[in-house]
């Protein structure tokens, strides 16, 4: 991102960060060490975080430390695409579901087979359990 830390931030720091400069985004992923954190809010280069995503845990940061964006990988990217395309495609296919409130309805297909590209990259990056 270009950016570092302005402040620094102990493991009881709520959910404020303040970066060197603008460019945080809503949306984005942060690392920072090795602690991930999802940006919810920007106001110039305050950002709402919520602390220890991704399964990390807050830590504390000095001010200097750099802000790196963390993006998924490729396929893991191409993997999410392909679900959402396959739930939208299979929607009125067989194994319909219909969901109701009061004249409301929603209908999805069958979507418990994963494509099979999906399949192969989950299993690539599942953990597996001892």
């Amino acid at each position: 991102t270009g950016l570092t830390l302005s402040a620094n931030v102990t493991t009881t720091t709520a959910t404020k960060i303040t970066a060197s400069s603008a460019g945080l985004e809503v949306g984005m992923m942060l690392l920072i060490g090795t602690e991930a954190m999802h940006v919810s809010a920007v106001s110039g280069n305050v950002a709402t975080v919520q602390r220890g995503a991704l399964g990390t845990t807050a830590a504390t940061h000095t001010a200097a430390d750099v802000v790196y964006r963390y993006v998924p990988p490729a396929d893991v990217t191409m993997a999410v695409l392909a679900m959402a395309a396959h739930t939208n495609n299979t929607r009125i296919a067989s194994g319909i579901k219909t969901e109701s409130i009061g004249e409301y309805s929603v209908t999805y297909g069958d979507t418990s087979r994963m494509p099979e590209y999906a399949a192969g990259v989950v299993n690539k990056y599942q953990r597996i359990g001892v």
